[in-house]
């Protein structure tokens, strides 16, 4: 069997045509499949983390310490308020009091743990954050209610 070069060249351009589609079909569906596959989830910095939990813990403390020094009285309106998410009324009526002093006392405690914990943030060292920074006492101390205000 001959071959006469004109054959040749056509058969070589041919296989050359086929290889080169082939090559590029099998490009574009690589380049599809990559794009179908998920970005890989973002590596969180656990030390950050920790060191909010850290934060937390510490200002949950001092939290717990400054409502810990009100009295009795007040320290079931403030949890009825707070926790509870009851309004002034609802209180009043859970602890016998009339309304005016639920509010009065509510107040003044809210007013008394501010200035409690402003004073323990002061006696941290100065590498600790101050508590509730740019935080407000509604914030702090929420309303669960718009009658509580």
């Amino acid at each position: 069997m001959t071959f006469d070069s004109g054959s040749v060249r056509a058969w070589l351009f041919g296989v050359a045509t086929h290889v080169i589609g082939n090559s590029a079909r099998a490009v574009r569906r690589h380049r599809d499949l990559l794009a179908r596959i998920p970005a890989p989830p973002v590596a969180v910095d656990h030390a950050d983390e920790v060191a909010a939990r850290v934060d937390i813990d510490r200002d949950s403390a001092r939290i717990r310490a400054a409502i810990g020094r009100l009295r009795g009285t007040d320290r079931d309106v403030l949890s009825l308020a707070v926790l509870g998410e009851l309004s002034y009324p609802e209180i009043a009526a859970a602890l016998n009091l009339p309304v005016g002093t639920v509010r009065s006392r509510l107040s003044r405690d809210r007013t008394r743990l501010r200035a409690d914990l402003d004073s323990t943030a002061a006696g941290l060292s100065a590498s600790d954050p101050p508590l509730c920074r740019g935080i407000d006492q509604a914030t702090v101390l929420p309303t669960a209610r718009g009658d509580l205000r």
